[in-house]
């Protein structure tokens, strides 16, 4: 149960080379949210880490930019998201407590902003709700000297709603030799989420930025719901498939199976489904949530002796040039800050070395590949709503782009038919076997994403004798056209992936993902597996086809055109 909550609000100037230092400070501080000003990315840069998931607004220009990093003990969901050349806000809710809160994450530059927009913003006001950003507001009501135009904006439109400002007067900018430090990074709350404030401090650290890092505090115990409550990932509860009971689910599903009585084949599946879900209930357990919280915060092991010295190297360069504002002393401190980046960039390469080192030549291929895997994907879940579900229009050419509106009938399709000439070949339209299913199903090594239905390969292969029999007495009624295909098994989930360097608002960007039955999917393969067999038995694709056949592969073709050559040659 999450009693704590702690905030970390922050104008980075350029997020990506400082996200190691970044992370390292998460870890370190267990901070939960990072509300971060002024990423600099694009849709393109992807930032990963196995605690925290990237939630992240970016301006066109490559500028500007708005970024929610979340703990993965936290569920969240983006509620709202906005770019233009002025000002990029990014809100989501946090779902872990009694109540939701709602966090907003602003970023302003200098350009002109309607005042319609900060009462638009300071009228949301859902009980419990935070907004945050480098709002570039000035106004003595957050101690600075002079109001502009926009601080006078936002105050009123602060004192008109129940909002109330947190910030404590502390400057939150870099003074440099020819700039003074201000307070434009400013926060606010509601009165439910002021009553739970612990502090709100800011940082002497910059994290080479010219802006400071504010930590923000909130005691949530008073609204903490019981762990048990709390969803995983902020998505369903997944299976994990390590701790299955096989023995037991295969005996429960046998044991319903034989005191099942079915009339009629077209129920078979729906009888058979419920069967394995229920046993799968009983048998497979879904992962747990974290007992303890302060366990997921894990401090990264590349970290050195010698990061610690660099940043501490920087912090006392910053305050030389606090105490004395002199052109060498800003330089100086300029310098540490360089010289820390190179410092964690370098430890941050020398533990990769170290991985790829362990990797040694008596590993499996298999253990390398986890491994890359483990560290080029994100586990947690991003909760980045695709363009093609913010925008319905988009969504639509996305699906007219990969299946055509109109499919001809089979009678308005001008085919020639084969002529098996040979009565010994008429097994192609006989039943399957058992053994052509379990080969099927046997030769799915890996698995799959399911499809709607939730049943994957390793739910099959654990099945016993007496269900195969059941599905294959489905497969072969569908395929004597007795029964018609269940309807579980039409629908397909198609997810739509950005291509790397495409636009996002083109339909032609994404490539298609499609997550079918498993069930189809070896019934294809029973269908396949005929099919392969007959064309190489009867010799029907040439020999000088290596692409998709069983065996064959570019190196085969390489070898057949270079002895060619060389029989040419001579």
């Amino acid at each position: 149960m999450i009693t704590e909550l702690n905030l970390f609000q922050w104008n980075s100037r350029s997020l990506k080379p400082k996200w190691p230092e970044i992370i390292q400070i998460f870890n370190k501080q267990k901070v939960h949210i990072g509300l971060i000003q002024e990423s600099w990315l694009n849709d393109n840069d992807m930032l990963m880490d196995s605690n925290y998931s990237v939630l992240k607004v970016n301006r066109n220009d490559g500028y500007g930019g708005v970024v929610c990093i979340v703990h993965r003990l936290l569920c969240c969901n983006t509620i709202y998201a906005h770019s233009d050349s002025a000002v990029q806000v990014l809100s989501i809710q946090i779902q872990n407590f009694r109540v939701p809160i709602n966090i907003y994450n602003i970023y302003c530059n200098n350009k002109y902003i309607p005042r319609s927009f900060w009462r638009d913003i300071f009228g949301n006001d859902h009980g419990y709700t935070i907004i945050c950003g480098d709002m570039n507001g000035h106004h003595p009501y957050w101690s600075t000297q002079k109001a502009n135009s926009r601080g006078n904006d936002i105050f009123e439109e602060c004192s008109n709603s129940s909002f109330i400002c947190i910030n404590d007067g502390s400057v939150t900018t870099l003074p440099t030799p020819l700039h003074q430090p201000s307070v434009i990074d400013l926060s606010f709350v509601t009165p439910s989420m002021h009553s739970l404030l612990i502090n709100w401090e800011v940082n002497k650290d910059s994290v080479g930025s010219n802006h400071f890092p504010i930590t923000i505090k909130f005691d949530v115990s008073s609204i903490s719901k019981d762990v048990t409550t709390i969803p995983i990932l902020c998505v369903e509860k997944k299976i994990n498939f390590k701790k299955a009971d096989w023995y037991t689910y295969s005996k429960i599903v046998e044991n319903k199976i034989n005191i099942l009585k079915i009339q009629l084949a077209d129920i078979i599946y729906d009888e058979l489904y419920n069967i394995i879900m229920e046993a799968a209930e009983e048998t497979i357990p879904k992962y747990k949530p974290l007992i303890n919280p302060q366990k997921s915060f894990r401090p990264k092991a590349w970290w050195t002796e010698e990061c610690s010295k660099a940043v501490a190297k920087r912090r006392l360069a910053f305050n030389m040039f606090k105490n004395n504002m002199s052109t060498i002393n800003y330089h100086q401190f300029q310098q540490a800050q360089l010289e820390a980046r190179e410092v964690i960039q370098k430890a941050k390469h020398a533990g990769w070395v170290n991985v790829c080192n362990e990797i040694s030549k008596q590993k499996s291929s298999s253990f390398a590949w986890k491994l890359v895997k483990k560290l080029k994907y994100n586990k947690v879940c991003t909760n980045n709503v695709s363009e093609l579900i913010k925008n319905e229009n988009l969504g639509d050419l996305f699906m007219k782009n990969i299946s055509p509106d109109y499919v001809p009938n089979k009678n308005e399709i001008n085919y020639t038919q084969f002529q098996l000439g040979n009565p010994n070949f008429g097994f192609l339209d006989e039943n399957f076997t058992i053994e052509e299913l379990e080969i099927a199903i046997h030769s799915k090594i890996k698995d799959s994403s399911p499809g709607f239905d939730n049943i994957n390969y390793k739910m099959i292969k654990h099945l016993p004798s007496n269900a195969l029999i059941l599905i294959l007495k489905l497969f072969n009624d569908i395929w004597n056209n007795h029964i018609p295909i269940p309807a579980k098994w039409k629908q397909i989930r198609i997810i739509g992936l950005l291509k790397p360097l495409k636009d996002k608002h083109v339909e032609s960007s994404y490539r298609p993902i499609s997550l079918i039955s498993c069930m189809v999917k070896i019934l294809n393969t029973m269908i396949k597996n005929r099919l392969e067999w007959f064309t190489e038995k009867m010799n029907i694709i040439p020999d000088s086809q290596y692409g998709f056949r069983r065996r064959r592969g570019c190196n085969d073709y390489m070898l057949s055109f270079l002895s060619e050559m060389h029989t040419a040659l001579s």
